[in-house]
């Protein structure tokens, strides 16, 4: 997570290729609205992750057509519920475990404001936790249990150096 608005996108971008590097190859997701520049960047390799689109119609589905993939996460007011959700349901039922103090620092702050979105609260941050969410969905849509996206989750907070 790069929690930067001081940098250009160019350097965003080179700070993840050496990230990429760094941490062998992992899978790679970006959020899409906020990491148009990494994500271009990064489009052409293979490790990165495509969410699959779904907002098929009835006849698509019965004619069989896969789901549209883009490149990136989509984090939007109708994915973010879901992805609060998902990582609620993770700590609640001790699936996730992170090393990471800014993640939990952050889950600490995290609240509901009056209209019920969840946020982080006056002063806070939410990257980590957001990230984490997409980390757990990515994993999710490709059919990772529970313990693979602990795993996971641990090799995006440390990750297996070089």
């Amino acid at each position: 997570t790069l929690r930067d608005n001081t940098r250009e996108p160019s350097q965003h971008t080179e700070l993840a290729k050496r990230a990429a590097y760094e941490y062998n190859y992992p899978l790679w997701g970006v959020e899409r609205e906020h990491g148009t520049a990494v994500l271009m960047a990064l489009a052409s390799w293979s490790n990165i992750y495509w969410h699959e689109e779904r907002t098929q119609s009835w006849q698509q589905l019965q004619a069989g057509r896969e789901p549209t993939k883009r490149v990136g996460f989509p984090v939007t007011g109708q994915t973010r519920p879901g992805l609060i959700e998902d990582l609620a349901v993770a700590i609640e039922t001790y699936a996730l475990h992170s090393p990471a103090e800014t993640f939990w620092r952050e889950c600490d702050t995290f609240i509901l404001n009056k209209d019920g979105k969840a946020e982080a609260g006056p002063g806070s941050h939410d990257d980590y936790p957001m990230a984490m969410a997409g980390a757990l969905r990515m994993t999710k849509q490709m059919g990772a249990t529970a313990a693979e996206y602990a795993a996971a989750e641990l090799t995006a907070s440390y990750g297996r150096r070089r």
